[in-house]
């Protein structure tokens, strides 16, 4: 009976997030404002796998004329996306559905109006724009899903949503990860998804098979592990954090997780190969990195600065870094340090980018990708805050004045196209860095 009870609240429980991510996605595909920047041919690449088997643009070279080249290249003769192809691979379900019945696609997915009066209205092309935010939206939504049902081992079912409420509207994934097919909606979602796939690994019992559930596990989070590399190369980071955590806690069953990573990777290299005669496609390649170690303007420049610091415009994630130390000292000890150390690499590598403010962007773009394990940090916080103590009551104070300043900050990103506007006037951001730290014209007050 107390099994039947237990197993019931669970399903509750699961319903509940599930209306969560559904409420997630529906505000964010709705959000006002797009923005396509990088991810301009993101769907090109997607439609051209579908029509006609592969990944170059070269049928869409009267287009790429009217747009501009930013975001090609060209190889042997052909064009291509030059950002990642994760991204395109992600999109193509939306894609082919859009390709097969776009009036029942365009009907489904919120923000998305069939363009009746359009040229060519059966076209995703047509609906380019608002598909991409859907597409990006749905990612976001789901990585927010497992944010909650990874929350709910340690947290009740209110404190898992506040979790992920943080992540979803407290934060860059709501003001740039799902305002256009970036690669970091995606990216969160992979993240998240090994995150999740670990953890029930832990859950499940070891017997005499080759390959138990456990191995199954660990190979899926091997193989959503590779995949946040292909969407998005920075995440090698979080292959060398989680593999040697993998390697701490499953020990001899960690080979399970190289075995899924190759899953993912092998084809990966072996498209490269046949495309560039190398591994690695351009933008995957260490040269895109600075040439020198981050510099003391860059390291403070991600979380400090009033137009791209981490801590401005996500001012929550103090608490967060103090819930990486008190994560230390529970059971889930080798988790947080690998957290800690995940994060800690990524400021640094993102601090030697020659462009380390994101170019045109809101806010601290290129921190989104650690939004997951910056979430999760909030679970010893919110362990306290639940409690009916004087130091409880401090903590639920701070995380509601602390979340309510980045939800207010965030919500701007994602409905105004004005403080978009500030990385072009009254001069051009990538052209003028001081704005960067300019306190009198903050973006978020545009």
């Amino acid at each position: 009976m107390n099994s039947a009870i237990v197993t019931l609240t669970r399903h509750r429980q699961i319903l509940v997030a599930l209306a969560f991510a559904c409420a997630v996605f529906l505000i964010h595909a709705t959000s006002r404002v797009i923005i396509v920047s990088d991810s301009q041919w993101s769907l090109y690449t997607a439609q051209s796998i579908i029509r006609q088997g592969d990944i170059n643009l070269d049928e869409y070279r009267p287009r790429i004329r009217e747009l501009g080249k930013f975001g090609v290249r060209r190889s042997a003769g052909h064009v291509y996306n030059f950002f990642p192809i994760g991204a395109s691979l992600l999109a193509l379900p939306f894609v082919a559905a859009y390709e097969f019945a776009p009036e029942f696609t365009a009907a489904i997915l919120p923000g998305v109006e069939y363009p009746a009066d359009s040229p060519s209205p059966n076209d995703v092309l047509s609906v380019r724009l608002p598909m991409e935010r859907a597409i990006a939206s749905f990612y976001v939504a789901l990585a927010a899903f497992i944010l909650v049902l990874i929350s709910l081992r340690w947290l009740s079912l209110p404190g898992a949503l506040v979790v992920g409420a943080v992540f979803a509207f407290a934060s860059p994934a709501w003001s740039t990860a799902s305002r256009g097919l970036w690669q970091h909606g995606p990216s969160m979602f992979a993240l998240t998804a090994t995150l999740w796939c670990l953890l029930k690994a832990t859950e499940t019992k070891i017997d005499s098979c080759k390959f138990s559930q456990q191995s199954l596990f660990l190979i899926a989070a091997g193989f959503t592990l590779g995949a946040s590399y292909i969407i998005r190369p920075t995440n090698s980071l979080s292959i060398v954090g989680l593999g040697i955590y993998t390697l701490w806690r499953f020990r001899l069953r960690s080979y399970a997780v190289p075995i899924g990573i190759a899953l993912a990777i092998v084809p990966f290299i072996a498209l490269n190969l046949e495309l560039y005669d190398r591994m690695l496609p351009p933008y995957f390649r260490g040269a895109r990195l600075g040439t020198s170690l981050p510099t003391l303007t860059s390291l403070l420049g991600t979380v400090l600065s009033p137009n791209r610091g981490l801590l401005i415009f996500c001012p929550w994630v103090v608490l967060a870094i103090w819930g990486f130390v008190l994560g230390t000292k529970t059971q889930n000890r080798a988790l947080y340090i690998a957290f800690t150390g995940i994060v800690t690499l990524h400021w640094i590598v993102i601090s030697t980018f020659p462009i380390w403010w994101g170019g045109h962007s809101y806010g601290p773009r290129l921190f989104s990708d650690m939004l997951p394990y910056l979430a999760l940090g909030l679970v010893p916080v919110v362990q306290i805050a639940a409690c009916n103590s004087y130091s409880g009551w401090i903590v639920k104070t701070l995380l509601a004045i602390t979340i309510a300043i980045a939800f207010a900050i965030n919500y701007r990103g994602a409905t105004s196209y004005a403080v978009h506007g500030w990385n072009v006037a009254p001069h051009n951001v990538d052209e003028s860095q001081d704005r960067i730290w300019d306190w009198q014209d903050m973006q978020v007050l545009r």
